[in-house]
């Protein structure tokens, strides 16, 4: 089972909408550093190979208020995957703060989920969809 947090569609994608936000001045240091390290960023992307990792079952967590990582690019995310998944939108977090948003909410899903993947309670193909 995997569950995925504030996921982003590639690195490369992240790299640039954190830095980019900041101007070439700040986008070009930070590619040519993680370059100069031997990280391509290029080639880290999730929505690439979420799919291969199927039947596994995947939960994407996301808020609803997340600037970094809005709603509509995990979607993008959990519509390149395939069954089972699971895309959970805990409503008022920002970027990282879920349980701290829903508390209670959080758990019931996160062990809900791990349960059905993991033990079998209810079998992963049952998930919601």
């Amino acid at each position: 089972a995997i569950v995925l947090e504030s996921a982003y569609p590639g690195f490369d994608d992240d790299v640039r909408q954190t830095m980019g936000g900041r101007g070439f001045v700040s986008l070009w240091p930070a590619l040519a550093t993680l370059r100069y390290h031997g990280v391509d960023p290029e080639r880290i992307r999730t929505i690439d190979r979420i799919g291969a990792i199927a039947p596994r079952p995947l939960l994407l967590v996301v808020g609803s208020a997340d600037p970094e990582d809005p709603v509509a690019t995990v979607r993008s995310i959990y519509d390149a995957a395939h069954t089972p998944r699971q895309m959970f939108v805990i409503q008022g977090a920002g970027h990282g703060d879920y349980i701290k948003a829903a508390p209670v909410e959080y758990e019931r899903v996160l062990l809900g989920f791990l349960d059905a993947a993991l033990f079998g309670a209810g079998g992963p193909g049952s998930m919601p969809q």
